[in-house]
């Protein structure tokens, strides 16, 4: 029994470790340990080193739907590994297996997150993960723009080799990948009401100066406010009417054409598109050209990330992320409990396929393993048992 607990233990910590390491490190390469190993992977080596133990006490438990999402996830990923050494297209073929192969884990927070303990904490860890990257964010700002404790040419080089960070101008706004959980930890402070919390984050992602981030940071306002008002209309209509003022200001004081210009990259994201529909077969539209396919313009990977796995998967590819939020919302709609947390999830998880018309964080462990955390948690939620604040161990079993 013993080592059983010792086992359990030992899971939780690195769960909500991995996931404060997922929220604040970006796409893993701002810890590096050594000899090329960072530290997002080896957070990726330890839930795989679980994975043994799990089966030793037959605790390697998934449902019906689980196995379903992974055995799909398993096909579309063989299949295009197979179609690309088929094709001789493995140049670039690591380059797309390392982000996909993420999704490994699933099993690990399928398994591990059960209880509402652990739910509550990877919230608060998103929660205030939100918080603590834009306070630093406005004081990195302040630090440059209004009190000049810091020289932007020199903090510019130094960060030059820091792939998770792009400078917007010289006035030092940046772009950070872990800035996706701006918008998405804006909801659980929505949730709880904390207008302090709310402003400090919202104004960050103003300064992000990132059309997406401005979008989803809407769309998960909307679609919150939607959610807990559909049965007030008045209450609806005052928040319609504010979102639409909202936009109008927005769009008047010209918000999405502030910082650098945007005409580069939006030409880039037609081109490719251009070059993906050029290549298009009858058999390419189903399973696609394989990993390592690219195209002229993005040999490797694309600003849409649903884009790029139409032209390396095709419409294979496509349905097995369109299932994996299908099971998030089946699982959603069934928290009847917790249904104001699991809806917290659900928005978030769309919040990201939004943003990855713009950026590829589907396809990245920064999105994917939100999304991965989101089919969890509201899959614990959804059951019978998560009425009560009951957390349930390997000793006296798990639910399936």
């Amino acid at each position: 029994m013993k080592p059983i607990l010792q086992v359990e233990k030992l899971y939780r910590i690195l769960l909500l470790f991995a996931v404060a390491e997922l929220v604040l490190c970006g796409s893993g390469q701002v810890v590096k340990i050594g000899g090329g190993l960072t530290l997002r992977m080896l957070n990726y080596l330890c839930m795989f080193g679980f994975y043994p133990l799990f089966i030793a006490y037959g605790h390697f438990k998934m449902n019906r739907l689980d196995w379903k999402v992974f055995g799909f996830y398993l096909l579309t990923f063989f299949f295009a590994t197979n179609w690309c050494l088929i094709n001789g297209n493995t140049l670039n073929l690591v380059e797309d297996l390392k982000p996909l192969s993420y999704f490994l884990v699933f099993p690990f927070f399928v398994i591990t997150i059960n209880s509402c303990t652990d739910i509550r904490k990877i919230s608060s860890i998103i929660q205030y993960g939100a918080l603590f990257m834009s306070v630093v964010y406005l004081v990195y700002l302040m630090a440059i723009k209004l009190l000049g404790l810091v020289d932007f040419v020199a903090f510019y080089g130094s960060m030059s080799e820091q792939s998770d960070v792009m400078f917007r101008d010289e006035g030092g706004e940046l772009f950070y990948k872990g800035f996706l959980f701006l918008p998405i930890g804006l909801l659980f402070w929505l949730k709880e009401k904390k207008i302090v919390p709310v402003c400090i984050i919202l104004l960050a992602i103003y300064f992000t100066l990132t059309r997406g981030f401005y979008i989803i940071a809407m769309l998960g306002i909307a679609c919150y406010v939607i959610s807990i008002s559909k049965k007030n209309l008045p209450t609806l209509l005052f928040w319609g009417i504010c979102g639409m003022a909202a936009i109008f200001v927005v769009v008047a004081s010209g918000l999405f054409e502030m910082g650098e210009a945007r005409s580069d990259g939006d030409l880039i994201r037609i081109v490719t598109f251009e070059q993906v529909i050029d290549r298009v077969t009858p058999l390419s539209t189903l399973i696609g050209h394989g990993f390592g396919d690219g195209v002229p313009i993005r040999t490797i990977h694309m600003e849409n990330a649903f884009l790029e796995i139409f032209h390396k998967q095709g419409i294979l590819g496509l349905s097995f992320w369109m299932f994996l939020l299908y099971g998030i919302h089946f699982y959603s709609k069934r928290a009847i409990i917790h249904r104001d947390i699991s809806r917290l999830y659900w928005i978030g998880t769309l919040m990201v396929y939004v943003q990855s018309l713009f950026n590829p964080f589907l396809t990245n462990p920064i999105g994917m393993s939100f999304v991965i955390i989101s089919y969890a948690c509201c899959r614990h939620l959804s059951q019978p048992g998560a009425a009560t604040d009951f957390r349930p161990s390997f000793a006296q079993g798990s639910h399936s």
